[in-house]
């Protein structure tokens, strides 16, 4: 631990005591409107053992008072429940520390830190440091901060670590097999879009490893019959990468196909299915009918 000295220290009284709402919604709030200034995703990092994510805008500059003019109250209402900080860097080498915390109900304390003690106007290379005060509340908001896209609607997370941090929050579909977050209102853009290769390869899994079809593939399914615009390629990559990886092989004869788990038993499907997921994987596998000689 590195204790900084406090370089600039200010008070601010409210008219009235604000009611924001939740601590992980603010913080969401924070990074999503930093990303819209920045025009960028933050670079995220983690450190376990002590339970530390930061989210970085590399060489995204920042006037100290500024930042604190516009986003104060709002690191501030976080620090309640959330230890919150943002750093940067102030002047050459030196790291710049920018804190806020509530007093009272109406009073905010702003303070700066370095280790030089002396003053700073502005940091650049903006960093949120936050130190979570669980293990649970560490992994969701690890799967929050690492999926969330400020361009996009939802944030895609696994469903039993948000759900172990006890939040409360708006999905799409509590049936489905992630938890899709909504960071605003929806605008029309199809949210399966928003899943990484590994969660499609990660939906595909459970499919082909559980037997279970999670219900993204009906979404998915009917997306395709409505012609939207998907990213067919990386859904049949991540298909592929779940194939090898539970050990199937898929076999061309002349006439037909066979397909066949690690054991070398074959694994009967059928396109009148009612499992979606099943109806999916014979489409991207034989979208057509071999040609017979």
């Amino acid at each position: 631990m590195i204790n900084r000295r406090i370089a600039y220290e200010a008070k601010r009284k409210l008219e009235f005591a604000p009611d924001f709402g939740e601590p992980v919604s603010l913080l969401t709030e924070l990074a999503d409107s930093l990303s819209m200034e920045y025009c960028n995703h933050p670079e995220t990092y983690k450190n376990d053992k002590d339970r530390v994510i930061w989210l970085e805008y590399p060489y995204f500059c920042f006037d100290c008072d500024t930042f604190f003019e516009e986003y104060g109250v709002l690191l501030a209402s976080i620090e309640k429940d959330i230890h919150v900080k943002v750093y940067g860097m102030a002047d050459k080498l030196e790291l710049g520390e920018l804190a806020a915390e509530f007093t009272d109900e109406k009073n905010i304390r702003y303070r700066k830190r370095n280790s030089s003690g002396s003053d700073f106007e502005s940091i650049r290379s903006l960093c949120i440091e936050i130190e979570a005060k669980s293990t649970e509340q560490y992994e969701a908001l690890w799967e929050l901060f690492s999926h969330m896209d400020y361009r996009q609607d939802y944030a895609a997370v696994n469903r039993k670590k948000w759900k172990a941090m006890g939040e409360d929050w708006t999905e799409k579909d509590p049936d489905t097999y992630f938890a899709y977050l909504q960071l605003r209102e929806e605008q029309g853009e199809f949210f399966l879009n928003i899943l990484t290769l590994e969660q499609k390869k990660e939906l595909w899994t459970v499919y082909l490893e559980e037997g279970v079809s999670p219900v993204e593939f009906e979404y998915l399914n009917d997306a395709i019959g409505r012609d939207w615009e998907i990213n067919i390629f990386e859904w049949n990559l991540a298909l592929q990468m779940a194939v090898s990886q539970a050990g199937i092989s898929v076999l061309y004869e002349k006439d037909d196909f066979r397909i066949l788990d690690r054991q070398g038993r074959r694994i009967w499907m059928d396109y009148r299915s009612s499992a979606a997921a099943e109806k999916l994987f014979l489409k991207l596998l034989f979208p057509a009918v071999p040609r017979t000689n």
